[in-house]
């Protein structure tokens, strides 16, 4: 979210100098090629950042539901996220085709013959597949996990005990030469000294996630409100934007002229609200890296094992 933020913010410089800048003899060429980047940037950029929070609702979802679950998936979302930049450059390339700069209103525009055709209707599939699906999945996500952290059914106390007990999981087996008897001994040895390595290298970050549930219910909660939040701040330019695929007149009422700016003053603060939550719900929050837990682990098996066989 964070690299494709700063990728739309930079765009969107690029495209405000851009039409301040004089053209001159600047090649049409040039300029056209200029329009479609930008656009092109600004729209896959934007698409990747809305569905980068649903993948924030499925993982707060999986930690609220799933807890152990949750402390032990390490590469799928990042591979998820791999696979929808694929997607999103792949099926913003129509930008490429249909955006280019009009010379008339000396500005980035969509060839006539497109705009005029069925073409137009691309917008709208680019509006329900990249806001309309990732919000609607969003709300109903952070809904289940709000319901959930306000239930007076929840049992907090017992989820907790039950992660406890999870950490306890078994380590690879150690092979050496030795008899089947000697093996088996000191393979129990080695899980359980590995169960409380684990138990040991996570209990702060435990405590931070379970030992308090009044804290674990409000980080969630303020997470769903600023999630909220971004959806309400980028619904006015997205209505705009449908609007205009079928009507671009009627843009021009009085009415509209003066809702577009504040329209626009509300797109640019989603990204203020990007890096709030950021800064307040991730950054803030981020718990002990799996390597580390992972090589202290095996140092306390190896170093029971030793001492076993000395």
């Amino acid at each position: 979210m964070s690299i494709g933020d700063s990728i739309t913010l930079c765009a969107l410089l690029m495209q405000a100098i851009f039409h301040i800048t004089p053209k001159g003899e600047v090649p049409t060429v040039v300029l056209s090629t200029t329009c479609k980047f930008g656009i092109y940037l600004i729209h896959s950029t934007s698409a990747f950042s809305v569905w980068c929070w649903f993948f924030l609702s499925v993982l707060r979802y999986v930690a609220v539901f799933h807890p152990f679950k949750y402390r032990t998936i390490w590469r799928q979302p990042r591979n998820a996220l791999k696979i929808l930049a694929g997607a999103v450059s792949v099926f913003q390339i129509y930008t490429l085709a249909i955006v280019t700069y009009r010379d008339k209103e000396k500005m980035c525009g969509e060839y006539d013959v497109f705009h005029e055709s069925a073409w137009k209707h691309i917008h709208l599939v680019d509006i329900f597949l990249f806001y309309a699906v990732p919000s609607l999945l969003r709300i109903t996500l952070d809904f289940l996990v709000l319901i959930h952290c306000y239930s007076p059914f929840s049992m907090d106390g017992l989820d907790r005990v039950t992660v406890d007990r999870r950490y306890a999981i078994s380590g690879p087996t150690t092979k050496r030469f030795s008899t089947p008897g000697e093996t088996e001994s000191l393979d129990n040895k080695a899980h359980v000294a590995l169960a409380i390595s684990i138990t040991a290298n996570t209990s702060s970050v435990k405590r931070v996630h379970y030992g308090n549930p009044k804290k674990k219910t409000a980080m969630v909660m303020r997470s769903i409100l600023i999630s909220v939040l971004n959806l309400f701040l980028n619904l006015p330019s997205h209505i705009l934007r449908a609007w205009a695929s079928y009507d671009e007149r009627s843009l021009e009422h009085e009415f509209v002229q003066v809702l577009e700016p504040i329209a626009q003053m509300m797109y640019f603060s989603q990204f203020a609200c990007n890096a709030f939550y950021l800064a307040t719900s991730i950054y803030e929050t981020s718990g002990s890296p799996r390597n580390t837990v992972i090589s202290s682990s095996n140092r306390h098996v190896s170093r029971c094992i030793s001492e076993e066989e000395a």
